[in-house]
């Protein structure tokens, strides 16, 4: 119920289209991702919830199977903060490595303020979060595929 609570709340948030999320097509080793996008900081955050991936990847199969389509509502949502996110970061130029885990950083905080402007944010939604971003992380919503070409 967590996780559905955290989901619900990005999903439901008003923002701006951008098309839909790329689709994870390519495989790739997580670990290949945090060092193609020179995470550090966060490199530990990411391996300790990438083990949830399987449980939200049932829980999304669940909400699609009752035609829900709120796992494509998150995604785009989390898609087009990133993109904003990074814009931010890289418009006076260097690369997505220079600020990987700066990035990753504000994307929590600007995710955490979109659930307190939603709805009060508890202790609970919080830690909800960085299972839903380590997910985004790994379906290529939140930095770079290391095997895109």
């Amino acid at each position: 119920t967590l996780l559905n609570q955290v989901i619900n709340r990005i999903a439901s948030a008003e923002i701006d289209d951008i098309g839909d999320p790329e689709p994870l097509n390519i495989p790739f080793r997580i670990e290949d991702k945090i060092v193609h996008n020179s995470i550090k900081r966060n490199k530990y955050l990411v391996e300790e919830y990438a083990k949830f991936y399987p449980k939200l990847n049932l829980l999304y199969g669940e909400l699609e199977s009752q035609g829900s389509f709120k796992k494509e509502k998150l995604l785009r949502n989390i898609k087009l903060l990133y993109t904003k996110v990074k814009g931010r970061f890289l418009q006076d130029g260097g690369t997505l490595q220079n600020f990987s885990d700066d990035i990753f950083e504000a994307m929590e905080d600007e995710l955490l303020d979109l659930l307190e402007e939603e709805h009060s944010l508890s202790d609970d939604i919080s830690f909800g979060l960085p299972i839903i971003m380590v997910d985004s992380f790994i379906r290529c919503n939140i930095l770079e595929n290391p095997n895109k070409k």
